[in-house]
């Protein structure tokens, strides 16, 4: 559920990893491959901040089968209720980083000019790199506000799982709406 935050595409059944150490117990990780999430997709679902996508997938019935164990509900609240005050930590990194790679980003766009045309499967075209860099990090602002509001229902499951917009959703993010790729 951790990865759920950035909903990515492939969670769960090809971009993951399970290990288990001898004698110990079965482990996720390391986590890689975000290339299809934070709203970088626009085929599924997964685009837009709200609703739950690892879990509401027709392959994620192990994840709902664990979601109905009281404990294994709880320890997801529990690790949001830890990650939840790093957002704010993590959306000034994205910034930091951003700076730090401006440079390397004016030679990639002066050799590969795609900042204004669309590249499947991405969901927006900004037209700019901040442009892209404020679109990820309005997109996990709205998607940390989403889990707030909703991690104390991650378990219940009355919906069938399927492809279905999310619920609650209103499409895209911040002043994104209009340049949502079809």
């Amino acid at each position: 559920m951790p990865l759920d935050s950035s909903r990515l595409v492939s969670d769960q059944y090809s971009s993951t990893y399970l290990y288990r150490l001898r004698g110990g117990k079965l482990s996720f990780g390391p986590v890689w491959d975000f290339d299809l999430a934070f709203g970088n997709v626009d085929y599924k679902s997964s685009r837009y901040p709200q609703g739950w996508f690892a879990r509401d997938q027709r392959w994620g019935w192990y994840l709902r089968a664990l979601l109905q164990q009281p404990a294994f509900a709880e320890m997801v609240r529990q690790r949001w209720a830890v990650l939840a005050p790093q957002v704010p930590l993590l959306l000034g990194y994205i910034r930091v980083a951003a700076d730090a790679l401006d440079a390397a980003q004016r030679r990639n766009f002066v050799r590969w000019p795609i900042l204004d045309q669309y590249v499947w499967p991405n969901s927006v075209v900004t037209g700019s790199y901040a442009g892209e860099v404020d679109f990820l990090r309005d997109w996990l602002h709205a998607r940390a506000q989403w889990m707030d509001e909703n991690i104390r229902q991650v378990d219940r499951l009355d919906a069938e799982p399927g492809e279905g917009a999310p619920s609650g959703s209103q499409g895209a993010v911040g002043p994104w709406v209009s340049r949502v790729a079809p």
